[in-house]
């Protein structure tokens, strides 16, 4: 809960949202009065975002307009349905790839029009993102609506298990099954052997509807530049996840422990069910904070086109008086232990195991008296050894005491999704 004062978050390679939203949610659950957080007297929280790709800054901002859909437009139910395909599928229902197709038109000018920005999304600031990075968003955001065939998804996704597995391509089940059984399952037994193997084979995590999951989710592609008889060329392809699963995010721990029960020691619940109560929760969450409309939807079509309305406007103002969320430029952390303004900002600070290289002395200028370092482990990249997952805590241990941050209790590499560390006053 806010106690009056507000509140500076660094995501370093949060990659997705799970972060904010739950910490939204949190919040709001939590909160006494729920029309004194609304009028920001209660503090605000900022969340500044650095990645390392604008295409994780695109998701990001999509995802953020589909959980903020006034719910005259989009229900519950297929607001979570949708967040689930297009987060962790690499095949679509067409209902979904049009609905991403339809708001990627949106998306574009939510970054080149401001007065739209601050109308949709009150709690976004892109401000600090250069021009150059607005170019390239309207690019990625003009390709994911271009519904056109040419890109082979299925192709893609081949070709990467092949570079991955090698030789043992053609033995790939076994190796799936290894992964599943050997690594996966003493982390997070919730995720069900045949949805694990679904999504190894072909991408598709989540298929609750009785629907083909045949589009491509054009969101997951992304490009890579590089020069050729001293031309630029974009080639674009699927560079995520192959090994670990879209599972982990959302759909492992939850506060529902009836979701976890058993019969003949196996989880009667899936994965999937796991993600989709929890997506339903922050959901309904966000509406507790929507007061309620003042104006009737005469049509469908109406509501599809109230985005940038006055009543949307209205609806999200309160959220935004406590919440900020800070889209930062790409590469901007190396360089922020040196502006003047984000000394001694940092009261949380967050970095993923793939941007701890950046977790260096300087950085200790950033933190508050007293801040909470809160690093990724490496519990869920299967592929470490037991030697490799401690060989890396002993190196975060040693990089963050050099930023003056002090381990907060036991470390357990295998156990633990983050390493702890509190920052101590000079």
């Amino acid at each position: 809960a806010l106690h009056g004062v507000d509140c500076n978050v660094l995501l370093a390679g949060g990659a997705d949202l799970r972060h904010v939203l739950t910490t939204i949610d949190n919040v709001i659950r939590s909160s006494d009065d729920l029309d004194k957080l609304q009028s920001g007297v209660e503090g605000t929280i900022h969340f500044y975002i650095f990645e390392s790709q604008l295409e994780l800054i695109a998701r990001q901002l999509f995802f953020l307009q589909l959980f903020l859909e006034l719910p005259e437009s989009l229900g519950v139910q297929e607001k979570a349905t949708f967040f689930m395909e297009l987060f962790g599928n690499s095949h679509v229902r067409s209902q979904t790839a049009a609905y991403l197709k339809e708001r990627s038109t949106d998306l574009i000018k939510l970054i080149t029009d401001e007065d739209f920005l601050a109308g949709r999304l009150p709690m976004v600031d892109i401000s600090a993102l250069k021009f150059r990075e607005r170019d390239q968003l309207e690019g990625m955001f003009k390709f994911w609506r271009n519904d056109q065939p040419g890109f082979d998804m299925a192709a893609h996704w081949e070709n990467r298990l092949r570079q991955y597995l090698g030789v043992r391509f053609d033995a790939r089940k076994g190796v799936f099954d290894w992964d599943y059984h050997m690594r996966l399952t003493e982390k997070a037994a919730i995720i069900h052997k045949k949805e694990y193997e679904n999504w190894r084979e072909g991408g598709i995590a989540f298929c609750s509807r009785e629907a083909p999951y045949d589009v491509v989710n054009r969101s997951l592609v992304s490009g890579v530049q590089f020069r050729q008889n001293g031309e630029s060329h974009l080639s674009r392809s699927y560079w995520g996840d192959i090994v670990s699963s879209p599972f982990l995010s959302f759909g492992i721990t939850s506060r529902n422990k009836e979701l976890f029960k058993k019969q003949n020691d196996r989880h009667v619940q899936t994965s999937e069910d796991v993600m989709q109560h929890n997506i339903t929760e922050i959901i309904e969450s966000l509406l507790r904070v929507l007061p309620h409309s003042s104006k009737q939807l005469d049509t469908v079509e109406g509501s599809k086109n109230q985005l940038a309305s006055d009543d949307s406007v209205q609806k999200w103002q309160g959220l935004a008086k406590w919440c900020k969320i800070h889209f930062m430029p790409v590469g901007a952390l190396s360089g922020i232990h040196s502006r003047d303004k984000f000394q001694r900002k940092f009261q949380f600070l967050y970095f993923s195991n793939s941007m701890i290289h950046h977790l260096l002395p300087p950085m200790s200028s950033i933190m508050s008296d007293n801040a909470h370092l809160f690093v990724e482990s490496t519990r869920f990249i299967l592929d470490l050894t037991k030697e490799k997952h401690g060989d890396y805590v002993r190196k975060v241990v040693s990089m963050a005491e050099k930023t003056r941050c002090k381990l907060e209790g036991e470390c357990r590499p295998l156990e633990d999704n983050v390493v702890v560390f509190t920052h101590i006053p000079q």
